[in-house]
């Protein structure tokens, strides 16, 4: 079973420049995934309609310490003590559009990979127009970036850190 579980992940190729994303965390420490990070929660609002609890039912769960034992019970998989929030997002031609439950506030990471940076970039969020203006590489931000994340596959040169609007 292991060996099926390596080889799944092994065969699969990570695209940090992907257009389109969901990501969703109960806590901001968990609030990245490439170049979309949950950067404050408002978990005192009401969630939207799409953002659905996820999780798997599982049978026949095996004793921790007599791993031969296994209970016929059914239960979910994972244990979500706290509420989340979800943000989908896309971008294409220097736009990015967010729709957004129960976040306070995101960062948008920036790559020449991803956006024309001769170009002004446009970001929506849940309808509202938040940025409108030209982005600018930052040497100094994109050095302490890939000095914590040693990332080679995407070297991200900036961010815009935006304020979720109040919903009309």
């Amino acid at each position: 079973m292991y060996h099926e579980l390596f080889a799944y992940l092994a065969s699969q190729k990570r695209d940090p420049f992907r257009q389109h994303l969901y990501w969703e965390c109960d806590d901001v420490e968990n609030g990245r995934c490439d170049w979309l990070e949950i950067a404050a929660l408002d978990t005192l609002a009401g969630a939207q309609s799409w953002q659905t609890p996820v999780n798997v039912p599982v049978k026949g769960w095996r004793n921790a310490f007599t791993p031969a034992v296994v209970t016929d019970s059914i239960s979910n998989a994972f244990d979500f003590p706290r509420r989340s929030g979800a943000v989908r997002a896309t971008y294409a031609a220097n736009r990015f559009e967010l729709t957004t439950s129960r976040v306070g506030k995101v960062r948008l990471y920036l790559s020449p990979e991803m956006v024309d940076f001769g170009r002004e970039l446009t970001v929506v969020i849940n309808g509202q127009n938040v940025f409108r203006g030209r982005a600018t590489m930052d040497k100094a931000f994109t050095l302490a970036n890939y000095r914590r994340e040693a990332d080679r596959q995407a070297v991200w040169v900036n961010y815009l850190e935006l304020a979720i609007p109040a919903r009309r």
